[in-house]
């Protein structure tokens, strides 16, 4: 949906990127995207 890839969980941190390993024009908007869905969702 959001085109993002989750690297790692560690604790109550949440590492993930957009863009790899295709490159994306959008990637910042995507991962921004995605972080409001997250809290939208908690």
């Amino acid at each position: 949906d959001n085109q993002c890839m989750r690297i790692k969980i560690l604790g109550d941190c949440y590492y993930c990127v957009s863009g790899l390993p295709v490159s994306r024009p959008n990637h910042a908007y995507n991962c921004v995207n995605m972080g409001l869905q997250m809290i939208d969702t908690i």
